[in-house]
């Protein structure tokens, strides 16, 4: 039970104080502090049993930095090299751009080539064609003679 309370008058005005709460544990002070302790007296022993799994996990922890540390070397290494390759792509897009234009310049003036040689093989052709008329017009002259004779 709580013995905190307040009743007393002070000059003439009564005063009543108390927490409120009444405190009455089913478990004595006394027997509960016994309690705790009696509960902390194998934690020694639990402790001195964890000593191995805490060594055996330093031993992990120190074989983690190491890869972590190795992992870190080599990831510096792939990171230098693509450095040293950026400048190689830049190179290669350079040269693909500049043998794209090549391609559209050499496929512009093979394109003006062909016009000019259609167009000289279409004047050889008609030449070659005005060539052929005298014959055919003296050619169908005899047949008309001949068969105006015969």
């Amino acid at each position: 039970m709580s013995n905190l309370r307040i009743k007393r008058r002070i000059l003439g005005f009564p005063i009543y104080f108390d927490l409120g709460i009444d405190y009455t544990p089913k478990v004595p002070f006394e027997e509960s502090i016994n309690q705790v302790g009696a509960s902390l007296e194998d934690i020694p022993s639990q402790m001195r049993a964890l000593e191995v799994h805490i060594e055996a996990t330093d031993a992990n922890l120190e074989t983690v930095s190491q890869d972590i540390v190795t992992t870190s070397e080599r990831l510096h290494v792939i990171n230098s090299s693509i450095a040293d390759f950026a400048p190689l792509l830049d190179d290669y897009v350079r040269i693909v751009a500049e043998t794209n234009a090549m391609i559209r310049q050499t496929r512009t003036e093979l394109s003006r080539q062909l016009d000019t040689a259609k167009l000289v093989v279409t004047i050889a052709m008609a030449w070659i064609g005005s060539t052929q008329i005298a014959p055919l017009y003296l050619g169908c002259g005899l047949l008309a003679s001949r068969r105006k004779r015969g």
